[in-house]
């Protein structure tokens, strides 16, 4: 899928969705050890990834940016309260 993101969108592209996706794992995987809506929003990204590089398409990633929406807002939730 990052590939495909390559090829029908050039690098820029190709960088900013990996970069989404990596940014995202990242920012979910401390505070996903004291939360259980953080941890399931963790496995699920990661669960939808994997999926996503072996069967997906980037016209049919619905599930994929959800999950990636949730992660930001989740970030955003713990950066402004604490």
């Amino acid at each position: 899928m990052v590939l495909q993101a390559f090829v029908e969108l050039g690098w820029i592209g190709g960088w900013a969705l990996a970069a989404m996706i990596l940014l995202a794992i990242i920012q979910l995987w401390r505070p996903s050890r004291h939360s259980s809506e953080e941890r399931f929003v963790l496995c699920s990204l990661v669960y939808v990834v994997m999926i996503q590089m072996a069967h997906g398409s980037l016209s049919h990633s619905a599930l994929l940016f959800l999950f990636l929406g949730y992660a930001g807002r989740i970030y955003e939730d713990s950066f402004y309260h604490g």
